[in-house]
């Protein structure tokens, strides 16, 4: 063990970092069974991939060509990527790495990142599996599975995952932005051509979410408040209240007619500005 301490600190002194790695390879391969050999290596490894992260990710590079089958390799490359900000790199290997039944809480990794790529039903599949395998979800992963339920127009879906999110954390208000956005949504999705009356009344849904956000935390009032601003523009107008039977402003009703029948939300009658 001296003397393989004295050849490891000459390549490190001499900053030859590659040659001290292919140095550690081979006595790993002819005395790695030893104790004392085993936290040499562990330590002059540790220690050349904390100051250097390329040489870690080169070094697991060429351990996954070599053992292209290792789910541990193909792990540590995964995390190795993620931890240089390289997600391009650990996309490419995250559909291989679902395959060894990765630890949870990479699955729940792998979910944000197809995500983020424009991949919402994988997204949800990896969400699905990180549930199967035991994963505590956040209240962030249930609000990430709606989103990705909203991108793939699931509304019902959708509203269910972020009320998931609210169950596990009560404070998450970005869910009620994110509910507000699906009665918004759904307007675009049902009105047709032009809006009507009841159209117009699911934005008071919509801006009663908005409010409950604020109302939870007040550091997502700008964002809400810009919603509210422009949601209330379109509301039913004063004839369109008065012309309507069962309309009377004050009053509340239930949105849960037509194509808005999945909603089923108790509001309030009010006109626009």
């Amino acid at each position: 063990p001296y003397y393989i301490r004295e050849v490891l600190r000459t390549h490190l002194d001499n900053n030859r970092q590659d040659e001290a790695l292919a140095f550690l390879k081979t006595v790993e391969s002819r005395r790695g069974e030893e104790q004392k050999v085993q936290e040499i290596v562990s330590s002059v490894r540790s220690d050349i991939f904390g100051k250097n992260p390329q040489a870690k990710v080169n070094y697991l590079e060429k351990q996954f060509e070599a053992h292209p089958d290792s789910a541990n390799v193909m792990l540590s490359l995964f995390n190795a990527y993620v931890n240089q900000g390289n997600i391009s790199k650990a996309s490419e290997l995250a559909p291989d790495l679902m395959q060894t039944n990765p630890p949870a809480g990479t699955v729940r990794e792998i979910a944000e990142m197809r995500l983020d790529d424009g991949r919402p039903e994988d997204a949800i599949a990896a969400y699905d599996q990180a549930d199967e395998q035991g994963a505590t979800l956040k209240a962030k992963d249930h609000f990430n599975r709606g989103t990705a339920h909203q991108q793939m127009n699931n509304f019902s879906q959708a509203r269910a995952a972020y009320r998931k999110a609210l169950d596990v954390d009560s404070g998450f208000a970005k869910a009620y932005v994110g509910i507000g956005d699906l009665y918004a949504r759904a307007v675009n999705e049902c009105s047709g051509s032009e809006l009507g009356r009841q159209d117009k009344a699911v934005y008071w849904a919509a801006v009663d979410k908005y409010k409950e956000a604020i109302q939870t935390d007040e550091s997502i009032a700008s964002v809400a408040e810009s919603k509210i601003q422009s949601y209330k523009d379109v509301f039913p107008t004063q004839e369109d209240i008065f012309y309507k039977d069962n309309w009377d402003k004050g009053q509340t009703m239930t949105i849960d007619y037509g194509c808005y029948s999945w909603i089923d939300e108790t509001t309030t009658v009010r006109q626009a500005p």
